[in-house]
C-alpha cells in the first residue's frame, strides 16, 4: 500500500503520462485562439530634396499604417477545437492505462521482492546448517572418526550452499534495485522492504480497457484532422 501511494506521485512512466495530458489541455488553448491581428508601419517615397518638416499633406516621405486581420472559413477553427478535445480525452485514457500498468508491473516487483527475501532467507539458514555440519566434519576428522574424503565433501556442500547463498543475495538486490526504479528512487533500494502480508486473491472488478478507449479516441481524433485537412481546400479572407 505504500509503494502504491509512491507509485502515482514519483513514477517515471506516470508523470509522463501527466505532462502529455497537461500538453494536450494546453493544445485546447492553441486550437482555440483566433488568428492575431497584423499591424503594419511604413514609408515609403523618400524625397531628400524636400528635406525637414513641411506639413502633413506635404511631407517628405509617405508613411503608412494597415491593419490586417484573417478570417478563417470552412469551420476550421471548431475542426481544430474537436481534435484538440479528442487528444485530451485520449491523453487522459493513456494515463489511466499506465497507472494501471504500472501498478502490474508493482505488484510483480514486490511479488519478487517478497520471494527473493524469502528465498535468501531459507538459503542462509542452509549456508549456516551446511557450515555447522562441516565443522562437526572437521572435528570428527580430527578425532579420526570420519574418513578425510568425507570431511571434504562436507566442505564442498558447505561452499556449494554459501555460494547459492550469495546468489540469493544478488537476487534480493536486483528486485529491489527493479521496485526502487518503479518507485522513481524515491526511497534508496537498500531500504527497500516487503513489509506488508500476502495480498489475497480476489477478483479484479470488470471495467473498460483504458487503452483501447484510448485508440478509439485517437481514432476518432484522426477523423477530425481529416476533415481539418479537407477544410483547407476553402480559402480564408483577409481584410
Amino acid at each position: 500500500a505504500a509503494a502504491e501511494r509512491i507509485l502515482l506521485d514519483a513514477n517515471p512512466a506516470i508523470l509522463q503520462a501527466r505532462a502529455a495530458q497537461a500538453a494536450a489541455r494546453a493544445g485546447i488553448d492553441m486550437a482555440g485562439a483566433r488568428p492575431n491581428p497584423q499591424l503594419t508601419l511604413g514609408s515609403t517615397s523618400t524625397d531628400p530634396g524636400r528635406a525637414g518638416t513641411r506639413g502633413f499633406w506635404n511631407s517628405w516621405t509617405d508613411n503608412t499604417v494597415r491593419v490586417d486581420q484573417l478570417f478563417e472559413r470552412g469551420n476550421k477553427r471548431d475542426l481544430r477545437l474537436a481534435a484538440a478535445d479528442l487528444n485530451l480525452s485520449a491523453s487522459g485514457a493513456d494515463l489511466t492505462n499506465t497507472i494501471r500498468l504500472a501498478r502490474i508491473d508493482l505488484a510483480n516487483a514486490w511479488l519478487d521482492l517478497r520471494v527473493a527475501r524469502e528465498i535468501r532467507r531459507i538459503a542462509n539458514e542452509n549456508a549456516a546448517l551446511a557450515q555447522r555440519a562441516a565443522d562437526a566434519a572437521e572435528v570428527r576428522g580430527k578425532a579420526g572418526d570420519l574418513a578425510g574424503v568425507d570431511v571434504a565433501r562436507f566442505r564442498a556442500d558447505a561452499a556449494r550452499v554459501a555460494n547459492d547463498a550469495q546468489q540469493a543475495e544478488l537476487e534480493l538486490s536486483r528486485a529491489r534495485l527493479a521496485l526502487a526504479l518503479l518507485l522513481g528512487n524515491r526511497i534508496p533500494s537498500g531500504q527497500l522492504q516487503a513489509s506488508d502480508d500476502w495480498p489475497s486473491a480476489e477478483p479484479a472488478p470488470g471495467s473498460a480497457r483504458p487503452d483501447l478507449a484510448a485508440a478509439r479516441q485517437r481514432l476518432e481524433q484522426a477523423g477530425a484532422l481529416r476533415e481539418l485537412a479537407r477544410a483547407q481546400r476553402t480559402r480564408d479572407v483577409s481584410v
